[in-house]
């Protein structure tokens, strides 16, 4: 994707409490279901941390350390903001770096979480590079775009598939997944009302904001464009396609 429209897309998510779906109860959810498999103060890793969102609740709950990495240096200034005078301040740790970069990402982790970003960089490729990162037994706990229906309609595929090239089911993510070598512990799903609540009504607001003064036929404005387009999508088609999250053991 060409330079000016990663900078749209990163501008038009400045400033929102998410930079994509997500919900805190099922990630406390997820975290109660990890507790028992990882020990005092575990070392973690936030990959696609946007700015650390993730980052804090998961200090917050296991009381260990984070490596919080994003390619988004503005993202990343929101969570240096964020952390000054915090009590998380030196438990958390931001890091502008490759996903698939190892020399970037340190390690070895008893839990890596990423939301959202894997489709970003490939989820083959992510969960390829990240195996290696884990301790024995490690946990990784990524969420991704699924489908929820065996036959979704063809308009839907046609729309997504253009778009999330790694787009397939649960059983698909499954696969995957163990051909790497983990193993499959939990899988959840995303409830759609969590959706617009974290992340298309906050977007839409910024969106509606730009709106003003966007030059007609910029990067801006094409993301802009885009976003509509996606909210009317998922508007129709939310019942067959949305966010899952999936726990990961590494064998």
């Amino acid at each position: 994707m060409h330079d000016a429209f990663i900078q749209a897309i990163i501008n038009i998510h400045r400033m929102l409490p998410r930079k994509g779906p997500g919900s805190d109860h099922i990630a406390e959810t997820i975290f109660d279901y990890c507790a028992p498999f990882l020990g005092k103060s575990p070392v973690m890793a936030d990959f696609g941390c946007g700015n650390g969102h993730s980052s804090f609740k998961l200090v917050e709950y296991f009381d260990g350390t984070v490596r919080a990495v994003d390619f988004a240096a503005p993202f990343l200034q929101e969570l240096k903001e964020r952390l000054k005078g915090h009590p998380c301040e030196r438990k958390i740790l931001p890091v502008q770096g490759d996903m698939l970069d190892p020399t970037q990402l340190g390690g070895p982790y008893d839990l890596i979480w990423s939301e959202g970003a894997t489709a970003i960089v490939g989820t083959v490729k992510a969960l390829e590079t990240w195996y290696p990162l884990l301790k024995p037994d490690g946990l990784l706990v990524y969420s991704e775009a699924s489908w929820r229906l065996n036959k979704p309609q063809p308009e839907a595929v046609e729309y997504y598939e253009t778009r999330y090239s790694d787009l397939t089911d649960h059983q698909g993510h499954i696969q995957r997944a163990e051909a790497i070598g983990f193993k499959v512990l939990k899988t959840m799903d995303l409830p759609t009302e969590d959706w617009w609540t974290s992340y298309f009504h906050p977007l839409q607001r910024r969106v509606e904001e730009l709106s003003k003064t966007v030059e007609p036929g910029s990067a801006l404005s094409t993301v802009i464009n885009s976003f509509h387009e996606e909210t009317r999508m998922f508007e129709r088609f939310s019942d067959q396609y949305g966010y899952t999250f999936f726990v990961l053991q590494k064998n």
